[in-house]
């Protein structure tokens, strides 16, 4: 265990549940990517005959160093009086360049009645402001404010979780259609031993 735990450190991790088909439990639901990303954490545990390891996993990639660091960005953010922030990120983070794809998922509550012109040194500094500015306006018990984050080099994730007021509930592939329709595994997807390997 204590090996497992120093070796799967930042390694990639696919998990895929179910069962292929012609094996004796394959369902409806067969063999299928269920979580993507990379260890930031591992606990492993073993009391008596049970072995326990727990992953901690991240969507994107981890790195011991401050990313202000590695990257520092300046970013003009000039936020207009009537505009969603849906809206005003977009326009932000397309004339950033450096090859970044905006991924946003927000409330359409999120609309200044003045002008705000932002400038922010990196993109911590950015979500730092955006979450603050979210919590004060959405009130909402539970309402966690918006996150954004940068996913695999290229993406930058922003959502927040009133999913009611997303501008894309419409679509399957929306945060809001995700928190409806749940994928549904039967108790027997999880049956049998669980193995790994290594993604280099």
């Amino acid at each position: 265990m204590q090996q497992a735990r120093q070796n799967l450190y930042e390694k990639k991790i696919q998990i895929v549940a179910g069962m292929s088909p012609g094996l004796p439990l394959a369902g409806k639901w067969n063999l299928k990517l269920a979580i993507e990303g990379t260890i930031f954490q591992v606990f492993g545990n073993w009391q008596g005959t049970d072995l326990r390891l727990d992953f901690i996993i991240v969507s994107g990639p981890i790195n011991d160093s401050d990313p202000q660091s590695l990257a520092p960005i300046q970013l003009t953010f000039p936020w207009r009086a009537g505009t969603a922030l849906s809206v005003a990120l977009t326009q932000c983070l397309m004339n950033l360049g450096g090859g970044y794809r905006p991924n946003i998922s927000v409330s359409d509550r999120l609309v200044l009645n003045y002008d705000w012109p932002m400038f922010c040194g990196s993109i911590k500094d950015l979500a730092q402001k955006i979450k603050s500015f979210s919590l004060s306006r959405i009130r909402d018990p539970g309402y966690s404010g918006v996150e954004i984050a940068l996913v695999n080099g290229n993406e930058i994730r922003v959502w927040d979780n009133d999913y009611a007021n997303h501008a894309d509930k419409a679509s399957k592939a929306s945060a809001s259609a995700r928190v409806k329709n749940p994928i549904q595994i039967e108790f027997v997807d999880l049956v049998g031993q669980p193995t790994w390997g290594f993604v280099e």
